[in-house]
Parts: C-alpha cells; structure tokens; sequence
C-alpha cells in the first residue's frame, strides 16, 4: 500500500504512464549519446592537436595513445594537446545552453538533447579539474593530464598549482545552478513545478531517472573503455545533480514557458532501435583510428 502511494506521489500528473515511462528512456537516449560523444570527441581533438604539431597517435573511445618518449615539448604544445578536451566541453556546454535558450520552446526534442549536451559538457570540464587535484601530480599518474599537465609544465609549485585547482573547482560549483531553469522548463506540468513539493518530484523524472539510466546504457555501450575517466565523471554528476536541484527555488513556475507532457509522443520501437545503435557503437568506438579532422 505503501509502495503504491510513493508511486503515485513520484509521477503525479501523469495520465499515461507507460507513455511517460517512454518519454524518459528517450531522455536517457540522449544522455547516453551526448556523454559517449563529448568522451569521444574530445579524445578526438587532443589527437587532431598532436597531429598538428608533427606526432601521429591513433585514439579510441579509450583516449589518445600514449605521447611518453616524445619530445620537442613546450608550454603551448602541452596546452594545445592536453587542455582540448576540458576546453571542448566548456565550450559545447555554453554554447547548447545559449541554443537551449534560444530555441522555440515546443521543439522538446531537441531542447533535451541541448540540456544533456550542456550538462555532459560541464562534467567533461570538471572532470579535469577533479582528476588534476587527486592525481598528486604525479608524472607517472594516468590522471596527470589536462590543466594539471599544463600547469606543471609553467613550472609553478605545488601549492599554487593545487590551489589554483580548488579555486576553479569552487567558482564551477555555481555552474550548475544554470541547469535548474532547464529541467523546470522540460517539466510536463506548469501545476506541479508550482507546488511546494513538486519541484522534487519535477526534478526526479526529469533529471535524476534519465540521468541514471543513461549511466546504465554509457556502461554497456563502453565498458570497460576509458573507464578511470568515466568513473569519475559519473561520480561528479552527484553533487551537480544536487545543486542543480538547489538552484529550482530560484525560479518560479510562473515565470517559465512550460509545454503541456514534455516531450511529445514517441514510439517504443524508435526507441528500441536507438538502444541497439547506442550498444553496437562499441565496435566502433574500441577502434583506434586516425583523427577525424
């Protein structure tokens, strides 16, 4: 009797739930796809950038093949290969909230799709962040890459580079909080955003129940590719989660453009089909192959 109620109360509102159980799996979908491809682009760019100043790795889902015994390094090199993937996920995550905003609110397909790639965007940023101050700035570390790399290469001490880290680690906390009016805008209920406990509720099926079974796909799709690396950023998706839901106070219902279910009617074998893809992506994802530009 419980368990009944606790359902009821998780998606109320809703009329249809098998369609709406769709409508979330579709959502997952796209969380799945836009991580693997941020992860894999962004591989795709460092190994562009090493091509450009004269070394020939390969990559893979897995990363860049190691650049250890090369030489001819300097600052700007090591920033022009190792600072690409953090930079590109910045970048895609300003870009698709500023075209999240800018879109007509009916096209909810697409509107998702630039909410997961502005979230896996950011994780990809704070990703190395994270991974720079619990590499112990070892050399020999897998996780010594990124702006640890680069720091280290400006020759500055430890100290510095370890606090510089914490402060960009801090200042990206607030990040999140421009997540919170996206998930109230991909709500399918202006009445239940507007209830006192309602924005939990709103932030479950719209978030965290897509969000999960999107890790879910990005580990069978990937497994064990770039693993460390995947770990993490699905570890930092916890406290994002979190303040994202903090940051719904800020807004009210009142003053957000709501479409009336969310995400349009959509059909379980589309949505099947799109699973099978995203699995069978793991035969090319393993390849190791020349940049793509």
């Amino acid at each position: 009797m419980e368990e009944k109620k606790t359902n009821s109360l998780i998606f109320i509102g809703i009329e249809n739930r098998n369609e709406h159980f769709r409508k979330i799996g579709y959502s997952a979908i796209y969380f799945a796809a836009t991580f693997i491809f941020l992860s894999y682009t962004s591989h795709a760019w460092s190994t562009s950038n090493a091509w450009d100043i004269g070394l020939r790795p390969l990559f893979s889902y897995d990363g860049m093949e190691s650049l250890a015994g090369t030489g001819g390094w300097s600052v700007y090199r090591i920033a022009w290969v190792y600072l690409a993937p953090p930079i590109w996920g910045l970048v895609v995550s300003i870009f698709s909230l500023v075209a999240f905003t800018a879109i007509e609110g009916r096209n909810v397909h697409l509107r998702t799709i630039l909410f997961w790639l502005a979230v896996n965007g950011f994780l990809l940023y704070l990703s190395y962040v994270i991974m720079g101050i619990i590499s112990g700035q070892d050399y020999g570390s897998k996780l010594f890459t990124g702006f640890v790399a680069y720091y280290s290469w400006l020759l500055w001490s430890k100290g510095k580079i370890y606090g510089i880290l914490i402060v960009q680690l801090i200042i990206s906390l607030a990040y999140p909080m421009l997540f919170s009016k996206g998930i109230l805008q991909l709500n399918y209920s202006r009445l239940l955003a507007s209830k006192s406990n309602g924005k939990p509720i709103v932030f479950l099926n719209v978030f965290v129940l897509p969000a999960t079974l999107g890790l879910i796909l990005v580990a069978v799709a990937t497994f064990p590719m770039d693993f460390r690396y995947q770990v993490i950023r699905m570890g930092i998706l916890m406290p994002v989660a979190l303040i994202s839901l903090l940051g719904l106070a800020l807004h009210k219902a009142k003053h957000i453009q709501i479409v009336k279910g969310g995400l349009k009617p959509v059909p379980l074998v589309g949505l099947i089909v799109l699973v099978v893809l995203l699995i069978l992506s793991r035969f090319w994802l393993q390849l190791h192959v020349e940049p793509l530009w």
